[in-house]
């Protein structure tokens, strides 16, 4: 780990905050104006995710998943991007090493969603938050890809973990949800102690 690290000013924080507020005021106006833009991230979107060092933290746009794999069953169909990683074995597989070692990023949103299966056709959607909050940020990683042209195109994928009890009824997996005052040790440290979210409260509300 680190033998130290800056923590961010109160102005930084302010900015995020309102890049983060930014964002959730478009999610609002697309539910009035579906033209605007959609009220949810979809994988491929390019979207505000968070960088820091020891001096500063900025906001950078990046496209939701790594490149994916073909799939020898089915070599015409277009690999799927690869929208999450295990934080349990990220360190120990080559997709993800590098990135978890030298290239971490913070991505705000305003929570995050699950489907509950029941019966067949039964599905319940729900989004997921943290109290007190309109904002939710959680761990990524990233790396820059070709793009078609020869440019380098910067991709992120959100760590996941075991799911703690505030969602485990619904899905065994959750996002690697960070508290704000675990930023800096997110982007600067290599405790992997982090991935642990077993006490994070969470609330949920049943989405549209």
């Amino acid at each position: 780990m680190c033998g130290r690290y800056a923590s961010y000013t109160t102005d930084e924080e302010r900015e995020i905050l309102e890049i983060v507020q930014a964002v959730i005021n478009a999610n609002l106006q697309a539910k009035s104006d579906p033209a605007s833009r959609p009220a949810e991230v979809f994988p491929t979107n390019r979207v505000p995710v968070l960088l820091g060092d020891e001096y500063e933290l900025r906001a950078v746009l990046m496209g939701w998943g790594y490149p994916g794999y073909p799939d020898r069953r089915y070599p015409n169909r277009k690999p799927r991007p690869l929208i999450n990683t295990r934080s349990e074995t990220a360190a120990k597989l080559p997709t993800w090493r590098e990135s978890l070692a030298r290239r971490r990023c913070i991505v705000p949103s305003g929570g995050f969603f699950e489907w509950q299966h029941g019966g067949p056709g039964d599905k319940t959607k729900y989004r997921f938050n943290v109290p007190d909050s309109p904002a939710l940020f959680m761990a990524g990683i990233w790396q820059n890809f070709p793009a078609p042209d020869g440019s380098l195109v910067p991709q992120f994928s959100i760590l996941t973990t075991a799911a703690n009890n505030w969602i485990a009824d619904v899905h065994d997996r959750m996002p690697v949800v960070l508290r704000r005052e675990e930023w800096a040790a997110w982007l600067l440290d290599n405790d992997h102690r982090i991935f642990d979210r077993s006490d994070l409260e969470l609330i949920r509300s049943i989405a549209a």
